[in-house]
């Protein structure tokens, strides 16, 4: 097996690489955390998101491990800083004054 870092050989069974000690991923375990999710998968995902409560905790688990795709990982990463950066914003317009409760009430 060829280290993709250094360009070694090792053996089939090393875990990590004898020149430079990289991990050695072998072809079966790379398909399987790469493998792509359809687009029918990622609109499934946003509809799962946005349910309130079983949403977040779905989304916690994805984006913090729950899965060896990193497809999946990545996408329920990128929801959660989304909603990181919606609840900042939001929270510095009302702080600031720009929005309050009784605009809110009046809408």
């Amino acid at each position: 097996m060829i280290c993709r870092k250094c360009g070694a050989d090792n053996k089939d069974t090393n875990s990590f690489c004898v020149e430079c000690g990289a991990p050695i991923m072998h072809e079966k375990e790379n398909s399987r955390a790469s493998k792509p999710i359809g687009v029918l998968a990622y609109l499934g995902y946003e509809i799962l998101f946005i349910i309130p409560v079983v949403g977040l905790v779905s989304l916690l688990y994805l984006a913090l491990g729950g899965t060896e795709n990193k497809n999946l990982r990545n996408f329920a990463g990128f929801w959660l800083c989304k909603i990181f950066i919606f609840i900042v914003i939001v929270a510095v317009l009302f702080l600031t004054g720009v929005v309050s409760i009784n605009d809110l009430l009046y809408l």
